[in-house]
């Protein structure tokens, strides 16, 4: 859990409070922009930053600037943990090797690495329910 005035960056004390700061940030959203942004979470782990913008008729500059205020990673940051969080839904079913290459991997090591540096365990470990240690970040 992660209280709001650490997401938000402003105190949200009582329902009113909440209610204002609510109504503040959906005054704020544009509808062009969630929409780029959602169709860019969806194209970037497939076509890359560079493919996702031309698609999107935006610079990448743009995209990767509107995305990370929007999503709070960069898309290229967020394209790995997509990926990540998909190798971990299949849970290494037919092997982890399958897994690499139906997720676009160059091999299982790459898999490997990318999963260890984003989950803090390899794969393997992580599917067999021994989890990183709880650090504050």
């Amino acid at each position: 859990m992660v209280p709001l005035r650490e997401l938000w960056g402003v105190p949200v004390g009582d329902p009113s409070s909440l209610r204002t700061t609510l109504a503040a940030r959906l005054a704020s959203l544009d509808p062009r922009r969630d929409a780029l942004v959602a169709s860019a979470a969806r194209l970037v782990p497939s076509v890359g930053v560079a493919g996702a913008a031309s698609r999107l008729n935006v610079s990448e500059r743009h995209l990767r600037t509107l995305f990370t205020a929007a999503v709070g990673l960069p898309p290229k940051r967020y394209a790995k943990v997509e990926r990540v969080r998909r190798a971990v839904a299949t849970g290494g079913a037919g092997g982890w090797t399958r897994v690499a290459t139906e997720l676009g991997y160059y091999d299982q090591s790459h898999l490997n690495a990318e999963f260890r540096a984003t989950m803090g365990v390899a794969p393997g470990a992580f599917a067999a329910g021994r989890y990183p240690a709880n650090t504050p970040c």
